[in-house]
């Protein structure tokens, strides 16, 4: 500022007045924020049937594209930005990715470090052993993430490297970034005869599958299962060590079913904005997974 009032140029900058000409052009940069478009109720169903079961980059698209689904996952996670961007305290790894039994329901469970709203990773879910999402398994589906991941496990073999990127780019090699799945993405909506003017971006997946966990089993498990805070005049989610502290197992795995319209869900009628879902559900809650482990089974990714 000094060498400014001098009529020197911003030594950072090296433009005179730099804040004035920002102010000058933000008038012609400036966008109004527009919605995320959610994907199209029966989208996922017509990929998934649309699926070469012989093809790596066929069967890896539906895994990623099942997980951001059940999960309400940014891509950020799942996804660097460019082949050399991976970072494995961010960006799913083949370690963050295993298989339990829960409830005689086989699950898939992904790990999530930092994220867009705790980037430094100091919410309590993510101290520890970490946290954990869980998907529950739908036998006999094609919307069933168990289904696609042994497949691409059986594609994979044994991976050495545990620290590793989860997915990886059609050579195997380097990792799968963030432009190869919107590319992607947009490739198999056009092969199911999605019309140019309808074709929806990777952020309207965790629209649509949000508002359907929203209806049909509470407001409180979709917000718990997102990893989102509660609003400020309500007690947070989850003091504990996982986002399913105040949920019972049984309820949660049903998340998935409700996502991929096999289970019809609790709430038909009425108010959806239930903290703790059905009281049909029987109890039985999450906690520490040392204290209280389901019947383990195959680790999927290794």
């Amino acid at each position: 500022q000094w060498q400014q009032l001098q009529g020197q140029a911003d030594p950072a900058f090296g433009v005179m007045g730099l804040d004035l000409l920002l102010e000058s052009v933000k008038v012609l940069t400036f966008t109004i924020g527009e919605p995320h478009k959610q994907a199209p109720a029966d989208l996922i169903g017509r990929i998934l049937d649309d699926t070469d079961e012989s093809s790596f980059e066929d069967v890896q698209f539906n895994v990623l594209l099942l997980v951001l689904y059940y999960t309400f996952s940014r891509t950020k996670c799942p996804c660097p930005k460019t082949y050399d961007g991976f970072d494995g305290s961010r960006h799913w790894r083949v370690r963050d990715f295993d298989a339990w039994t829960i409830c005689g329901i086989v699950c898939l469970l992904v790990r999530f470090q930092a994220i867009k709203q705790d980037s430094r990773v100091e919410r309590p879910a993510g101290r520890g052993d970490g946290d954990w999402s869980v998907i529950g398994g739908i036998p006999g589906s094609n919307w069933c993430v168990m289904k696609w991941i042994m497949i691409l496990n059986r594609m994979h073999g044994v991976r050495q490297d545990k620290d590793g990127p989860m997915f990886l780019n059609k050579d195997r090699q380097r990792p799968y970034t963030y432009g190869n799945f919107a590319r992607e993405y947009d490739s198999r909506q056009r092969r199911v005869g999605v019309e140019e003017s309808d074709i929806t971006h990777p952020h309207g997946i965790r629209v649509w599958a949000y508002n359907k966990v929203r209806d049909l089993l509470g407001r409180g498990i979709a917000a718990a299962h997102g990893g989102w805070a509660q609003p400020e005049d309500k007690p947070a989610l989850s003091t504990g060590n996982t986002r399913y502290d105040r949920f019972p197992l049984s309820l949660v795995v049903r998340i998935a079913p409700c996502i991929a319209g096999t289970d019809l869900g609790d709430f038909v009628f009425g108010d959806v904005s239930e903290e703790l879902g059905s009281s049909r559900i029987p109890t039985g809650e999450i906690r520490e997974r040392a204290a209280a482990k389901p019947t383990r089974m195959s680790r999927a990714g290794v």
